[in-house]
């Protein structure tokens, strides 16, 4: 069981690397270019896009079922680069619209509410910085631990400790007398 933990902590860490490394790649892209996923159903509208240095993620909540021309699948776009900017300060709006911002240090939100048509807009940023800081806790906790036991095996070794569980093994070179674990036959010579 410990060993397939083992294995499953080695895979997520592999993955989230991995995913570290696609995130680095957009952020210096997002200097050069934005690129965006958005989608439109009956729900209303959905993206998430790259600013310089930061992600975006902005919907629209409202009952667009009598629009079905507007309606399409996820797609792609690119363009120029460009600042994060909260554009739902240039929306015009009801005398009933509430409005609500956060910002702090580089995160924000922004939201437009009308619950009288039940419509919502909002967005919100995120900086890659901290996204690429996320996913790349993972692979350091890993690299981490494999350290520790590294040199916790090497010190163990050095002092004639069984490399199992630490037991002395000076009275008994040749079996651990505490876990049963046999020594390791010295490496062969090339």
């Amino acid at each position: 069981m410990r060993r397939l933990v083992r294995h499953c902590f080695t895979l997520c860490s592999a993955l989230s690397l991995l995913l570290c490394i696609a995130i680095c790649v957009l952020w210096v892209r997002s200097y050069r270019i934005s690129e965006q996923v958005n989608w439109r159903n009956a729900g209303g509208w959905r993206a998430v896009s790259t600013a310089s240095g930061e992600v975006e993620v902005a919907l629209l909540l409202a009952d667009w079922s009598a629009y079905p021309r507007e309606f399409r699948t996820p797609r792609y776009e690119r363009d120029m680069p460009r600042l994060p900017v909260n554009y739902l300060m240039e929306l015009g709006g009801s005398w009933d619209d509430v409005d609500s911002d956060w910002q702090w240090r580089g995160f924000a939100w922004h939201q437009k509410r009308n619950t009288r048509q039940g419509i919502l807009h909002a967005e919100g940023y995120v900086p890659f910085w901290s996204v690429a800081a996320t996913t790349a806790l993972l692979p350091l906790g890993w690299t981490t631990v494999r350290l520790r036991s590294r040199v916790r095996h090497r010190r163990r070794k050095s002092l004639g400790l069984c490399p199992t569980c630490g037991y002395d093994l000076r009275a008994t070179p040749d079996r651990c007398p505490e876990c049963g674990a046999l020594k390791l036959p010295p490496p062969a010579p090339p």
